[in-house]
């Protein structure tokens, strides 16, 4: 939001803007940060990110965040300010489809399901409509879907996951059941 001021005499343009201001993906622009100026004749107002102009009133993206110098002209002068922006934006799950782990081994599901949230958010499992603790050793009773439940102040995000406990007593038993389906056919 720049506001915008100026006298019938020919000024120098003037600017205040905060030095670190929080955006929200998809909400904010550029144009919308609270800067204040002033100026006669009226300036031109320019947005710059690392050297390169930008434009000012397309939505910021969570990859948006750094330092920003806006710079006002006139035909008297210039001058310019710097606005470091960080963005805050609904949570997004990176994690894979399918999991495998060998019985009673440790894993490290934490590892490979994560949440990119800011502010960051908590991952809650469930396994069917029930909340659920994963332990750090899993049996053949942890098998199954489960789906990933997390939330912030911007948004929440879920995702399915499938984990498969590989057990050798479980192929034992299924590769001696075969045996003996196929030597009394």
């Amino acid at each position: 939001m720049l506001l915008l001021s100026f006298s019938p005499f020919a000024d120098k343009p003037e600017i205040v803007c905060p030095s670190q201001y929080s955006a929200v993906e998809e909400k904010s622009t550029l144009d919308r940060i609270p800067c204040v100026f002033n100026g006669n004749p009226p300036p031109n107002v320019v947005w710059y990110q690392e050297g390169r102009q930008v434009n000012a009133s397309a939505p910021l993206a969570r990859t948006d965040l750094g330092q920003y110098v806006i710079t006002i002209t006139n035909d008297i002068g210039s001058t310019n300010s710097t606005v470091h922006i960080t963005m805050e934006y609904a949570p997004k799950f990176d994690c894979i489809d399918q999991y495998e782990v060998k019985e009673n081994e440790n894993h490290n599901l934490p590892v490979t399901c994560t949440v990119d949230a800011n502010p960051s958010s908590k991952i809650t499992w469930f396994k069917g409509q029930q909340e659920v603790d994963i332990p750090q050793s899993l049996t053949r009773e942890n098998r199954g879907e489960y789906t990933l439940v997390t939330n912030n102040t911007h948004g929440e995000a879920s995702h399915k996951l499938v984990i498969d406990v590989l057990c050798k007593s479980c192929f034992y038993l299924s590769s001696m059941l075969l045996l003996d389906y196929f030597t009394n056919v």
